[in-house]
């Protein structure tokens, strides 16, 4: 994996929260090969919600990143685009109750979802952050598809698929918490 998806995957960011750094490191290709008693397979939960021994898992691989690549960032919080979800005055939204079966996937959405849900996969998406702001709280039922491909007339946009859901996205800005990449060099050998 690239020093850029290694930074994402071990400091909980996405890519519009990382910083600097030199191209190298978007694009040349790592392996990282290691032994750890704890080792497992695992979604990648939310970093506060990680076992013990995951988050020592993942405080490892940051201090790799700071050996081998002599790795030094800071965060910094900067106003930047962002996207936000507004439900449509004029329609009506009845709350359901909320179902561990649905579809929640790119390009889909099916079932009772909670909106959090629906903004976070908003945001893998757009690539940008998508914050909530249509007052709504709880889980709806929810049947949408699009597609991000424009050549694709199959199937409707993703603007036009929330629409017709009585949503909207407008642009706003906000602000986001940063990774800067202050200083970054190809691994060191073992």
């Amino acid at each position: 994996m690239t020093v850029y998806d290694m930074i994402q995957l071990f400091y909980y960011v996405k890519p519009y929260q990382i910083s600097g750094g030199p191209e190298w490191s978007k694009r040349e290709r790592f392996d990282v090969v290691g032994k750890d008693s704890t080792a497992g397979t695992m979604e990648r939960p939310k970093e506060d919600a990680l076992p013990a021994g995951f988050k020592a898992q993942y405080e490892q691989m940051r201090q790799l990143l700071k050996d081998r690549f002599l790795l030094e960032l800071h965060h910094e919080v900067r106003v930047l685009p962002t996207l936000m979800l507004l439900a449509e005055k004029k329609k009506k939204f009845s709350q359901v109750p909320c179902s561990s079966e649905y579809r929640l996937q790119h390009g889909v959405v099916k079932g009772a979802i909670h909106i959090a849900s629906l903004t976070a996969l908003l945001q893998a998406e757009y690539g940008m952050p998508v914050s909530d702001g249509t007052g709504l709280d709880g889980c709806y039922y929810i049947d949408a598809q699009w597609t991000n491909d424009l050549s694709d007339e199959s199937l409707p946009s993703i603007e036009t698929s929330l629409h017709d859901l009585g949503f909207q996205i407008k642009k706003v800005t906000g602000n986001v918490d940063v990774l800067i990449i202050d200083h970054l060099e190809r691994p060191r050998p073992d």
